[in-house]
């Protein structure tokens, strides 16, 4: 069965301009089977830079990781 334009188009992931962190892990506990395709992502106004810094700073001094989701060209990659 083949489906319609607009059947998939009912199903779409909508984009976001958000980030949504899940959670903050140690990165040693994350393996290295995850680390399939990295997506570097910045933000686009100088408030979300600036809370991007604070949060990658705090990273690095504490070696955690953040776990969270975002839509990218209507596809959910995680």
């Amino acid at each position: 069965m083949l489906l319609e334009d607009d059947e998939l188009e009912s199903v779409a992931l909508e984009s976001a301009r958000t980030i949504d962190i899940s959670m903050f892990v140690p990165a040693d506990s994350i393996g290295r089977i995850w680390y399939d395709t990295p997506h570097y992502l910045t933000p686009c106004d100088r408030v979300g830079e600036e809370a991007f810094s604070v949060i990658r700073e705090a990273m690095a001094a504490t070696g955690t990781v953040w776990i969270s989701r975002v839509v990218l060209y209507r596809r959910d990659a995680r």
